[in-house]
Formats: structure tokens, C-alpha cells, sequence
């Protein structure tokens, strides 16, 4: 169905943005504001194209050995020789140049052991406004400045244009401005919706460091970056150093690369976004977070083929609101997004309130978390007219390979019973007849996994339903709804560990197919109707007998691992706890990687047996 037509001046997906306030109150899809004064952030300039795989594989990379080493040196460099720094502010997405003081724009300049610290005052005394709106600065304390976009977020806001008539708003006037042809200092932009850069200090000539925006109302949750550049040299290298990251660890040191997407190469060849980078390191710092932990550094390398370019630098395919918008005409009972006034403003994982959503299932907040309360009402109310036999929520994962599940295992004595009155008995609804109980909600895993090898595996499985997850969508669609196909769906932000797909990057190809694959597995799954692959999973001799013994062996093998685990503590008692539960079969390495080794061979006999 067609989006109805206001105009050339319309936004795709939007209805028309009256001129009063109150009348506005009454249009259910305004374009988006920022949660910022008010404001309405512009979209990023992409092309219809631009989401479409590329035609290329995009393998993993591996990561340099040397890259820890060659870091260090990067490091102490700046310690030996710091008359060749030139910590100039060049980006700030909350602060005008011509505003910008040495508190609120304390300078990113250093992301590792030759950070040194100095007062606000000292800073302030060094700062000075150059005529191109870049500030140029001393070596200041970058703790602060870590962890400042969370605080400063609710203060500040940027004039980034108005949509009254529903058109889209105007792109803010760039931050710095270059000072002639020979200036080759990188443009960057963030305020455009979904976009996530708060500041930007230009170290050396072709050197950045930058700081991302916590998620807004919180202290944390830095990995989303989206922003653009400009004025960039073709064949030079350009190094980003990202330097207040969380997250222990990363995909990015398991081979995985940035996305860009360029507007030159769309134009020429209708490539959009790909996987570029070198030189891609993820480690910590020294940059002080508490009292006894550091932030961590993403740093890599870029070298930009056109000239006259504008390129996007993302950490995943952007998705934004107003994509949404533009899809929802031909979207039937899928929720594609559930925050989407955090999506707006670039957040990784929570709401504009800072809250992450998929822990607020069980008592939602209409007015704090009104999507949440609203979707569960509308899970409820489609509960009374038909039945209801799958609850998916998608995620993308950001340590692990490939597409797995989260599921909810039934445990005999705890859900038996309703947790609370009035509430059907957790895991009864929805399970497919003929199938043991203990086997139901590994089930749709297990198709997932029949239909697509290659990306799914149900070994990454978990279902244990641990009590910090009570608050999960899956747990309350099993527990509250009695759903048994309740499931977290995790994707990686990088690539598969096995089969075709291996040591490569998921791109929007990759990842269709796994809907494609779930939605596969779920057609016509309720009892009145068998899907094929059902059906053959129920006609199949054995097929069932062979879930039940991978239930088995998959449990055998978690308690092998624990097990050994416990033997090797300096405990003595936990040791003899440890040999009770299995350790006498289990602790020799060798039966281990056999145990696994059975494991695997059973899942992967289900394939012949369907044909």
C-alpha cells in the first residue's frame, strides 16, 4: 500500500506537522525530536540503495599482532615528544565553536598511559578560539571529558533546524570550517538522527581522537557511533582513536570492521554501506572511570578513495525512525523498534529516560516506558482473539559470533503453577502437540538451525532463566503470558564462526535470511496447522529422540564445564564438590573435547535425516 501524498515538501512516512502545538498532541507520527529543546534532528543524507548487500563477501580480518605494541608506541610518543601535539578542538555536537568553554569542552587528547591531568582553570587559561572555529588546547584531563556527554546532554542543544510543515529539517552549519585548500582537517558531523559523536580533538595533522555520547540520562553505554566527515584527503590515512568505551572486550578484536558508507560510491556504483578499516585495535586505556577501572580504546585506520566526499562511519547498519516510518505501511503485528525516541538521538541501548526497556517487561510505566506498556497491552488484547504462539525480541549481540537463542527452560517444580494468580501456568501456550515438554522451547531453535546452518547455532543456545533476567521480554512473554516459544533472538554486530559464512561480515543479506529462516520456522506453527519443517520433525523417526538426547548431552556438557571449573579451584571442599558432580569423568581435557565433539556430530545428523 501506497503512503498517501502531502506534497513535495513532505517527509516519506510522515503525516503533515500542524502549526499548533495542541493540534500536533493529536498526530500520532510526527517526524522525530531530539528530546533536546526541542528540536528535530534532520536524517542522515542516504539513498535508497544504500542498505543493499554489497556485491562482495566481506571477510574478517584478522587482527595485527603487533597492533598492542604499535598502540604503545602511538602513546608514548605523545608523552616524549608533546610539542608536536596539536589538541585543537575541532567537533562538538552540543557546544558552538563560539561558545565553547574549557568545562564543557575539556580536550580528548591523549587515550592511554600519556594522559596527564590538569585543572579546569589551567585549561581554561590555555583554550583560544581560532578564527575557523576550531579551539586550540593544552593537555588537559580527558576523565571528565569521557564521561561528559551524559551530563551535558540535557543542558546543551544545537539549532539544527525546524519542520513546521512536515519538511525535513535543515542540516546545521558545519562545526569548523576549513581555513583554505591546503587545510586538509576532517568536517565531522553528528546531529542528524541516530547519529552519536559528542567531540572530536584533532591530535596530529591526520589524527583524531574522539568521544562518544552516553546513552542520554545515563553514565554508560558507549559503543553506538554514527557521524560523517568531510574535506578528506584521497589515500591518506586518517586514524580514529574512540576513547571512552566500556565493554572489556570487542568484536572489533575478532575481526571485525567498521562500516562506511560514501556518497561518491553510491553515485558511481550503487555500493553503499561496507566493512573498511585497518589497523583495527580495541584495548584499554588509562583513562581513569571510578576509582579502579579505565575506559577501553577503539582505534583504526581509514584511507578514503574519492575526494569532494562525504562518508558515514557506523558501528552497525543504521535503522533509523524515520526508516521506520517509511516501512511501517507494509509491517503486520512486528514492532521494529521499541526505543524509538533513544534510536532518535543515537542511544545504543536505552530510552531518551535512560532506561534500558528489556528490563521493565514485568510492570511497565505508561509514562516512562510507553512503548513497552503499550506493546505488552497489545500482546494481551491479540491474546483474546486468536492464538498466539511465538514471542520473538531481536537483538544485536556485541562479543559473540553468529545468530543463537535465548529461550526459557521449564523448570518441573517452579513452573508448574502460575507465578501469580490469574496468570496461566509458564511455558502452556503455544506448544506444539506430540513433543515432551522438557523439549518444546529448544524446538524452534533447533528449526532455526535445520533451515540455516550457516548462521544459526544452536549449540550458542541458552535457556536457563537466570533471576537478573526476570525483567526481559522472553521471561515475562514465558512466565506472565505462558508463551513456551518466548525467545531473545541475538545477532552479532560481525559475523558467523561456522560454515559458509565463516570469518565473515553479516551484512543486510546475511541477516534477511535468518528472518527469513525464523519466519520459515514459524508459519503455521499452531496446533491446528503443521508447518513443513514441523511436520517433518514430528514424521521423522527418531527426529525427536535425537532433541531429547541434545537436550542430554547439551547438559551433560554444562555440567562438565562447571565441574572441571570447580576442580580447579584452591578449594578443597569445592574440589570434592566438583568430583561429585562429574569431575572423575569429566575433568581430563581429552573427554571433554570428545563430549563436545558427540555433541556436535548428533546436531548436525538432524540435516541428512530431513533430506
Amino acid at each position: 500500500m501506497a503512503p498517501p501524498d502531502h506534497g513535495p515538501q513532505h517527509r516519506p512516512g510522515y503525516l503533515p506537522r500542524p502549526g499548533n502545538p495542541e493540534e500536533q498532541a493529536a498526530v500520532p507520527n510526527l517526524p522525530a525530536k531530539s528530546g533536546l529543546a526541542g528540536t528535530v534532528l534532520p536524517p542522515a543524507a542516504m539513498f535508497p540503495g544504500s542498505c543493499c548487500p554489497p556485491p562482495m563477501p566481506e571477510p574478517l580480518v584478522a587482527m595485527d599482532p603487533d597492533a598492542k605494541v604499535i598502540l604503545a608506541q602511538r602513546q608514548s610518543q605523545r608523552v616524549l615528544e608533546p610539542g608536536g601535539l596539536m589538541n585543537r578542538l575541532v567537533y562538538d555536537s552540543l557546544e558552538p565553536p563560539a561558545t565553547a568553554t574549557a568545562s564543557n569542552a575539556a580536550a580528548a587528547v591523549c587515550f592511554g598511559s600519556s594522559c596527564s591531568s590538569s585543572s579546569t582553570s589551567s585549561a581554561s587559561s590555555s583554550c583560544r578560539t581560532t578564527g575557523s572555529g576550531g579551539t586550540t588546547r593544552s593537555n588537559s584531563s580527558v576523565r571528565e571529558d569521557a564521561a561528559a556527554g551524559g551530563t551535558a546532554a540535557v543542558a546543551g542543544s544545537s539549532d539544527v533546524g525546524d519542520s513546521s510543515q512536515g519538511a525535513a529539517p535543515a542540516a546545521p552549519a558545519a562545526w569548523y570550517v576549513p581555513q583554505g585548500p591546503d587545510d586538509p582537517t576532517l568536517v565531522f558531523e553528528s546531529r542528524f538522527e541516530c547519529g552519536n559523536l559528542r567531540r572530536v580533538v584533532q591530535v596530529y595533522r591526520f589524527e583524531y581522537d574522539l568521544v562518544l555520547q552516553p546513552d542520554i540520562n545515563t553514565r554508560g553505554h558507549t559503543q553506538w557511533y554514527y557521524f560523517s566527515v568531510r574535506n578528506m584527503r584521497p589515500g591518506q590515512a586518517y586514524i580514529f582513536n574512540i576513547i571512552n568505551l566500556q565493554k572489556p572486550d570487542s568484536l572489533y578484536n575478532m575481526g571485525m570492521l567498521p562500516l562506511l558508507h560514501s556518497a561518491q560510491q553510491m553515485r558511481r556504483k550503487g555500493i553503499g554501506w561496507v566493512r573498511a578499516g585497518s589497523d583495527v585495535y580495541y584495548g584499554p586505556n588509562s583513562i581513569k572511570r571510578g576509582k579502579q577501572q579505565t575506559y577501553f580504546t577503539l582505534t583504526f585506520t581509514m584511507e578514503f578513495p574519492h575526494e569532494d566526499d562525504t562518508v558515514y562511519l557506523a558501528h552497525c547498519y543504521p535503522y533509523s525512525y524515520s526508516d521506520l516510518q517509511n516501512h511501517l505501511y507494509v509491517l503486520l503485528k512486528v514492532v521494529p523498534m521499541l526505543n524509538p525516541d533513544g534510536v532518535v538521538v543515537g542511544n545504543y541501548r536505552c530510552s531518551l529516560a535512560g532506561l534500558d526497556l528489556n528490563r521493565v517487561w514485568q510492570e511497565p510505566d505508561a509514562r516512562l516506558q510507553p512503548v513497552i506498556c503499550a506493546f505488552k497491552g497489545m500482546i494481551k488484547a491479540f491474546m483474546q482473539e486468536r492464538e498466539v504462539v511465538l514471542f520473538v525480541d531481536m537483538h544485536g549481540h556485541s562479543r559473540k559470533y553468529g545468530v543463537f537463542c535465548y529461550g526459557c527452560e521449564k523448570k518441573a517444580i517452579r513452573d508448574s503453577v502460575p507465578h501469580v494468580t490469574g496468570w496461566p501456568v509458564p511455558g502452556s501456550v503455544g506448544g506444539l502437540p506430540g513433543v515432551p515438554a522438557k523439549s518444546l522451547e529448544r524446538l524452534f531453535p533447533l528449526m532455526l538451525y535445520i533451515n540455516t546452518p550457516d548462521l544459526f547455532s544452536f549449540k550458542s543456545c541458552n535457556f536457563k532463566v537466570q533471576k537478573s533476567k526476570a525483567g526481559t521480554g522472553r521471561v515475562v512473554g514465558f512466565r506472565e503470558l505462558g508463551l513456551v516459544n518466548a525467545y531473545t533472538i541475538e545477532a552479532s554486530f560481525c559475523g558467523a564462526s561456522v560454515g559458509k559464512y565463516a570469518k565473515q561480515h553479516f551484512n543486510t543479506g546475511t541477516t534477511q535470511s535468518a528472518a527469513a529462516a525464523a519466519g520459515a520456522g514459524s508459519a503455521g506453527s499452531g496446533p491446528a496447522q503443521l508447518s513443513q519443517e514441523e511436520a517433518a520433525l514430528v514424521a521423522v523417526p527418531g527426529l525427536l529422540e535425537l532433541l531429547q538426547q541434545l537436550v542430554q548431552e547439551q547438559a551433560a556438557l554444562t555440567e562438565a564445564v562447571g565441574a572441571a571449573a570447580a576442580g580447579s579451584s584452591s578449594s578443597k571442599s569445592t574440589k570434592k564438590k566438583g568430583k561429585r558432580r562429574g569431575l572423575a569423568r569429566y575433568g581430563n581435557p581429552e573427554v571433554l573435547r570428545a563430549a563436545r565433539a558427540k555433541a556436535d556430530a548428533s546436531l548436525a545428523a538432524a540435516l541428512p535425516e530431513l533430506g
